[in-house]
């Protein structure tokens, strides 16, 4: 059998149209060396034109081999030649009459590619495809593929990583892996799976029957819990926390009651791309259009560690290079603000409020609106900084990249007594840094405040606190 495929493959002929690119450059390179040929027999040529004679005709007669090497490449089919072909490798996958019927069992590695790495020309390819959203990453489509290629009885088994689980670009995947394929369990492996590559993977299986939750299984393959698919459902990303329990979820659920989304308060936009940090990057203040200028790993909770550096703000020069993001002045010149580190290893919070109008890098988050202007800011840096908050987050989101989304995301509760409690201890913690005064005092009459805004229990309290 296998010998009577590849004769069959290796008597694949395609026809090549006269039109072909490389039929043209072919006939092209031909009418070249004709012409050349042509001039050296009509005239006489002294040595130094012969040997450049020599040199071009040399030239052509390479590249019109090469052409027609590529040529019959193409017409034997020698792309093919090692291609997978279902219907040849696998008959079994065809119903009596040849149709594609698929595979039982879908098992594999894919490729582990983000978006950001790829060349614009196969993003654009990707675009035309459903799981296709934001920064996502080329194992999705694989997913997808074995969706394809399955019988309708088969299931899949993949390990991938681990990213798909909350981040907003798989949301599209998330769907597919829910409410089409239905993903039964995930089993949860640490870094170093693979030697060469520093990433945290897990283990996705799919069954060919909906099941009512989702089995959460350690690295030795020993469940830890069983989510409810109608947990998972009811949050409107599809989002799944690796770390789930009842009594963590009835934490989330209490957070969450009642309580308005950070994007509804107030908006988040990433600091300053320059494109070209040598040419707009000064530790000296040179006049007109320089400012001070802050890095996210300046910024520490209820604190700005300001390292006397400078931009020159000309967003019109920065322009002249693409990829650059320079705002507009305003951003950073109003009276308040508030500014997050937007790059954090620990995945934890830091936010500060800024009224010296410092202008800030992309590696931070910059409020950029106050939409609803009934919270003091100085409340909100307090939430955010806040233990219980942090907590959630770090639960909620596991990416060393905090973005605008996920701050947006917070769900801050009001109380016009304790915002103006918290308001005050921070302001006296933004005095007080300069010198650490009282400072881990100060932040547990935050925290303690919080956490009654909140509505959480002492026993809840010792949950969160790791007690």
């Amino acid at each position: 059998m296998e010998r009577l495929i590849t004769d069959i493959k290796s008597d694949f002929r395609s026809e090549i149209s006269r039109n072909d690119p490389k039929i043209k450059k072919l006939s092209k390179l031909s009418g070249e060396l004709f012409n050349l040929s042509n001039q050296g027999l009509l005239f006489e040529m002294g040595a130094k034109q012969k040997v450049e004679w020599n040199k071009k005709v040399e030239k052509l007669a390479q590249e019109i081999q090469k052409s027609e090497v590529e040529i019959e490449a193409i017409k034997a089919n020698k792309i093919f030649e090692n291609a997978f072909e279902w219907r040849f490798e696998f008959p079994e996958v065809l119903n009596n009459d040849g149709d594609f019927v698929g595979f039982d069992v879908v098992i594999g590695n894919p490729p582990y590619i983000n978006f950001a790495n790829l060349p614009d020309t196969e993003r654009k390819y990707y675009n035309k495809f459903e799981l296709y959203k934001n920064k996502t990453d080329l194992y999705a489509f694989f997913v997808g593929l074995g969706a394809k290629i399955k019988n309708q009885q088969g299931f899949i088994c993949l390990i991938i990583p681990h990213t798909w689980v909350s981040t907003t670009s798989f949301l599209p995947l998330r769907k597919l892996l829910l409410d089409q394929i239905n993903l039964i369990s995930i089993v949860e492996l640490d870094f170093g799976v693979f030697k060469d590559a520093y990433v945290k993977t897990v283990i996705i299986q799919t069954d060919n029957k909906p099941k009512s939750s989702i089995r959460l299984l350690d690295e030795n393959f020993v469940l830890k819990v069983e989510i409810p698919k109608e947990t998972i459902q009811k949050d409107e990303e599809l989002k799944i926390n690796l770390s789930w329990n009842l009594i963590k979820h009835n934490i989330y659920t209490k957070i969450k009651k009642y309580a308005t989304k950070l994007g509804e308060i107030v908006h988040f936009s990433r600091g300053i791309k320059t494109s070209n940090d040598n040419r707009f990057l000064f530790k000296e203040n040179n006049g007109k259009d320089y400012y001070k200028v802050i890095r996210g790993r300046n910024i520490k909770a209820y604190r700005i560690d300001y390292d006397n550096e400078y931009i020159w703000y000309r967003p019109d020069l920065m322009k002249e290079k693409t990829g650059c993001l320079p705002h507009t002045k305003e951003l950073f010149l109003t009276p308040e603000k508030i500014i997050t580190q937007r790059v954090n290893s620990s995945g934890q919070l830091l936010a500060t409020y800024d009224n010296e109008q410092f202008f800030c890098l992309d590696t931070t988050n910059v409020s950029s609106e106050n939409i609803d202007k009934k919270y003091d800011l100085k409340f909100i840096v307090g939430v955010i900084n806040s233990r219980l908050i942090n907590w959630w987050f770090n639960d909620e989101f596991k990416n060393p990249t905090i973005s605008g989304y996920e701050l947006h995301q917070i769900p801050i509760k009001h109380n016009k007594q304790t915002e103006k409690e918290i308001s005050k201890l921070v302001t006296t913690l933004l005095e007080n840094n300069k010198t650490g005064k009282d400072y881990g005092i100060l932040l547990a009459k935050i925290d303690s405040l919080v956490y009654q805004l909140y509505g959480l229990t002492e026993e809840e309290i010792k949950i969160v606190e790791g007690k």
